[in-house]
């Protein structure tokens, strides 16, 4: 019978507090940069390498030991910061955890790093409309929209797959775009999708 700790932790995954707490040192050390509690558990949550309730006991204890301290981003968002105490833990206790889930883990938080700027620099909005559904997407830039698209299709299924590929390519829609409208095919260079890996599903 499953634990209710233990609840989406997928095969090889943490289930005692101080692994956990190695985890999110160990992720913080080798990211090298604040991270946000969501950004975190989504990562780790994910992958089915922690279980929530484990996760935020370790992220308090965490903080109790002063290993992690939290700071505030620009927008006034909590982060996570490791302190000097909490590197030396991770490096010193690090080979405690599986290769496989250290690699698994700073993966998965590469990915929810790589989404969040993704959505930071795009957005896709989708809006019903009387006949169906209209899908917005822009190309931010400091200042003005570098482009600004809107279309029209007709059912909610269609809106969701333009928007999820717009997300995984959108340098593809901008480059096809500039160069249709402007003829230079030849500056603007080959269009062809990205061959880096979807973010969106």
């Amino acid at each position: 019978m499953e634990n209710g700790f233990d609840g989406g932790i997928e095969f090889g995954g943490l289930r005692i507090g101080y692994e956990v707490s190695i985890l999110v040192c160990y992720l913080l050390m080798s990211v090298g940069e604040p991270l946000s509690a969501q950004e975190i558990s989504e990562a780790l949550l994910a992958e089915g390498l922690v279980n929530y309730f484990e996760l935020t006991n370790s992220l308090a204890e965490l903080r109790k030991l002063e290993q992690v301290f939290v700071g505030r981003d620009r927008d006034g968002l909590e982060q996570y910061i490791l302190t000097p105490k909490g590197k030396d833990n991770a490096k010193l206790l690090d080979r405690e955890l599986p290769k496989s889930v250290r690699e698994k883990a700073v993966q998965a938080i590469l990915r929810t790093l790589a989404r969040k700027k993704r959505l930071k620099e795009n957005r896709a909005e989708i809006h019903q409309v009387e006949d169906g559904f209209q899908v917005t997407l822009h190309v931010l830039d400091i200042g003005s929209d570098l482009m600004k698209l809107e279309l029209f299709v007709p059912d909610l299924e269609v809106a969701k797959q333009v928007r999820t590929n717009f997300l995984n390519d959108p340098g593809l829609l901008y480059k096809g775009v500039l160069a249709l409208l402007t003829g230079d095919m030849k500056t603007v260079g080959e269009l062809a999708p990205s061959k880096e890996p979807k973010l969106f599903e």
